[in-house]
């Protein structure tokens, strides 16, 4: 028997503990602290953010102990096993683990102003992190250890921080490749002053990914002044080829002016001065000049400026090469990770249901087209109105960075950073976001994200081939065999949305949008658990929607399998443990229960599913006649399908298990808004009323997205930013009277069930009545009765629905446009909704 020293280190990767201590077993059978007598000894914290204790241990020659740690009582390695180390083997007397690799990887500040250095690249020959300052570059060198090569440098953050960076990789066949860094939390954002347009060969707008083989890939340049400036006279492109500006018969050459466009939009051909300079045209609905040039492919290679009579400059002073990376966040920035402030105190007291609104960031007040994203700071003065509409929470689509100028957020870039167009002047999206954040919060308004981590898309993954074919992010083999033919890899990411690996066999995993990462590799693994701790702990996030889980857990050859179930299940254990208050939201199809069952009942943790199907039986459904299809095409409405739905609800255990969708930007974008569905009825405006409340009104936590509340009219379609602009009622305008009436409608219902505690989320359905003849459909909640009537004609309640006096409340009312006839005190009229007080059974 021998005494060995060991000292533990355990880094909660910023998570809050309270009382760690070591957990000691000496057999693999988990007999924790049995002939370990220093076991449970409170560990330390140290100033660099981790618990560290050392203990005296007797043992024999090769014997095996194990190790831990648990915070007031609760296990702190989740998923992980036990910690195994021989005492005896020197290289072992240093015992570590990490929860997570958050301030490890990427360019980090350490202690005393140095710098952290990390990037996993399992396959290079070298790896070095250059930092660009103009035309200068500075390089280091970084070591290796298990694929993951690191560089701690004592000082010197002061003088990298706001620097553009990138690794550059040595791949395994011999070529040297940039590479962004995918836990920078900070990204340059598009190439200013350009943004790409796809039209038909009608001239009408598509997206990148049309099957029309007419169509066109043009650029439109643009001019758009900061907050507060005007432009000073037209501005003009010029366009250059190896410094030598082109002239007017060179760009004739070079372009075709076959394509005919659509207004508002602009072609060149019209615009072309004799010196070679092109006018860029004004916009009359903003302040803001834009042109189209084209096509795109006969761009690449030249450089340009956009410049005003004032000589102000228009176009991004960093880059102005058309390359073929303008739409893209391009490299890393240095930057000090930010923190959001910590949420204040309610005001008022707990929320006590949850009403959430879907919006885009960069689109809902989004001004002419493409040209004007809308930004957190100005999203966030239209937070109260928000809150007085009866929304306790808001759930924001994808803000991480993307391809051009918006974009719904769904390639899957999972990077840790935020989309710089969204920003606020001066500040960084990320510190633009906390903001939002905190202003949300100081209204007691939740804020949810929504992160992709089933797929990773685009045509600019940032992640493919990082270090070479053997392709480490999405070869699932951990050692993939190379393919006889090898070609050249992109210096930069590009053109991936096609990509093929270029290993045999393949073991990529593919989906329609994109590969799935290789969660069965703990860098890939450890990664997303990452990225979503970061969304509650450092940025202050209230919850968390997980787009398409399904690919993630599922079993089959393009889905995630145990690997993406074991994901799942960690990131909702972590978050479970470190912040019960948060929620986590799946969209999973088809629904099923084991999703929201607990972890601890094999389950994967989550607290509630979107509901898609309510809206599918409800309001529109590509594949059966919904509700309102019907009432709008004159046919009976299938009120059975829909009870059904709303009474036993497939994968939804409880009421609160169902995000209940009116609206979100799926069932917008791929189908249709309500206000366009309802049109050609004469009285359409009662019939978006009335199943708006029968939604609303119903078990669960109540979703709709941007417009919705208000009948606006514009499309949400992907893949075309230019149809996604929303003249909202936020924005403070005077609607026009059926929008305006139909907002105060969904305002004095949602206020109605945040008074009514019936209504709440949790309380279920407790009595039923339908009668399709009649076409009537209701239900109990508790104290009230919610009667839907859908018939031609006033509905008498019968005896089945008992209650107590006058409705508390109807949508016949005057004031909300209703155009039928008023009914008696215990009638509903056609199209219209009355809740009553239920009598005592």
């Amino acid at each position: 028997m021998q005494r060995r020293s060991i000292h533990f280190t355990y880094h909660p990767d910023g998570l809050p503990l309270k009382r760690p201590t070591l957990v000691g077993s000496w057999d693999s059978r988990g007999r924790f602290n049995a002939d370990w007598p220093e076991a449970g000894r409170p560990l330390q914290a140290v100033a660099d953010g981790s618990w560290q204790v050392t203990c005296e241990l007797d043992c024999q020659p090769d014997q095996t102990f194990w190790w831990g740690v648990r915070d007031t009582g609760e296990w702190m390695l989740f998923g992980h096993s036990a910690i195994a180390f021989t005492p005896h083997d020197p290289e072992q007397s240093q015992q570590k683990f990490s929860m997570g690799n958050r301030h490890r990887m990427g360019v980090n500040p350490a202690d005393d102003d140095g710098v952290r250095v990390g990037v996993w690249a399992p396959h290079a020959r070298e790896v070095d992190l250059v930092l660009f300052d103009g035309p200068t570059e500075e390089r280091w060198s970084l070591d290796s250890e298990d694929g993951i090569w690191t560089k701690h440098v004592e000082s010197g953050w002061s003088d990298i921080e706001g620097r553009v960076y990138a690794f550059e990789i040595l791949t395994s066949e011999g070529q040297k490749v940039l590479r962004a860094d995918p836990y920078a939390r900070r990204r340059q954002g598009p190439q200013l002053g350009v943004s790409d347009l796809f039209v038909k060969a009608d001239g009408s707008q598509t997206h990148q990914y049309s099957q029309d083989p007419r169509g066109h890939h043009l650029l439109r340049f643009e001019a758009l002044p900061e907050d507060g400036h005007e432009l000073s006279g037209p501005p003009r492109l010029r366009l250059f080829e190896q410094d030598r500006p082109l002239g007017e018969k060179q760009l004739r050459a070079r372009f075709r002016s076959s394509v005919q466009l659509q207004a508002p939009e602009s072609w060149w051909a019209d615009h072309l001065q004799a010196d070679g300079s092109l006018a860029l045209v004004r916009r009359e609905d903003v302040e803001a000049y834009a042109l189209c040039l084209g096509p795109a492919e006969a761009l690449l290679g030249l450089t340009y400026t956009i410049e005003d009579e004032a000589g102000g400059t228009y176009h991004d002073r960093w880059s102005n090469l058309l390359d073929g990376h303008h739409n893209w966040s391009r490299l890393g920035v240095v930057s000090r990770p930010c923190c959001g402030v910590a949420r204040p105190t309610p005001k008022q007291g707990p929320v006590g249901d949850l009403i959430i609104y879907e919006m885009h960031i960069g689109s809902i007040l989004g001004r002419g087209g493409n040209l004007r994203p809308s930004r957190f700071g100005e999203v966030a003065e239209t937070l109260s109105a928000i809150k007085d509409l009866g929304f306790t929470a808001v759930a924001l689509m994808p803000t991480n960075p993307t391809e051009g100028h918006r974009d719904w957020g769904y390639l899957g870039t999972s990077s840790l950073a935020h989309h710089q167009t969204y920003a606020n002047p001066g500040q960084s999206a990320e510190e633009s976001l906390i903001e939002f954040i905190a202003s949300a919060h100081a209204l007691d308004l939740s804020v949810f994200t929504d992160v992709v981590y089933n797929h990773v898309g685009g045509d600019h993954n940032d992640l493919w081939n990082f270090d070479g074919i053997r392709n480490p992010w999405f070869e699932w083999s951990d050692k993939p065999a190379v393919g006889a033919s090898i070609g050249d890899l992109p210096t930069r990411p590009a053109k991936t949305a096609n990509a093929l690996p270029q290993t045999e066999p393949a073991t990529v995993k593919n989906t329609p949008w994109g590969p799935i990462p290789a969660y069965s590799k703990a860098p890939v693994f450890q990664f997303f658990v990452d990225h979503a701790v970061d969304q509650v702990q450092r940025l202050k996030f209230d919850g968390i929607r997980f787009d398409f889980t399904h690919l993630i857990h599922a079993q089959g050859q393009n889905s995630g399998g145990e690997a993406g179930w074991a994901l799942l299940q960690e990131i909702n254990r972590r978050l479970r443990h470190f912040y019960p208050k948060v929620k986590t939201f799946a969209e999973e199809f088809p629904p099923h229960s084991i999703l929201t069952t607990s972890i601890l009942e094999g389950g994967l943790g989550f607290d509630a599913m979107w509901n898609t199907e309510h809206q599918h039986r409800l309001i529109f459904s590509h594949h059966h006649l919904s509700v309102t299809q019907a009432l709008v095409e004159g046919k009976a409405p299938p009120l059975a399908s829909f009870l059904e739905q709303l009474l036993h609800p497939s994968g939804f255990t409880r009421p609160t298990c169902s995000a209940t969708v009116l609206s979100n930007h799926d069932e917008v974008g791929n189908a249709t808004r309500i206000a366009l569905l309802v049109a050609p009825h004469p009285r359409g405006t009662d019939i978006a009323r009335l199943v708006s409340w029968l939604s609303l009104l119903s078990p669960g936590y109540p979703i709709l997205f941007q417009g919705t509340e208000d009948l606006a009219e514009n499309p949400f379609t992907w893949g075309i930013p230019a149809s996604w602009d929303v003249g909202s009622h936020l924005l403070g305008e005077t609607l026009p009277g059926p929008r305006q009436r139909h907002v105060e409608s969904i305002r004095d219902v949602l206020q109605f069930r945040l008074r009514r505690r019936d209504l709440h989320s949790e309380v279920p359905i407790s009595n039923h009545y339908l009668n399709g003849r009649a076409k009537v459909l209701a239900f109990r909640r508790a104290g009230v009765w919610v009667v839907a009537n859908m018939g031609d004609s006033a509905f008498d309640l019968p005896q089945e629905i008992r209650v107590v006096g006058e409705a508390l409340l109807s949508s016949e009312e005057a004031r909300y446009g209703y155009l039928g006839e008023k009914s008696d005190v215990h009638q509903v009229g056609p199209l219209a909704l009355k809740v009553f007080a239920g009598a005592q059974d």
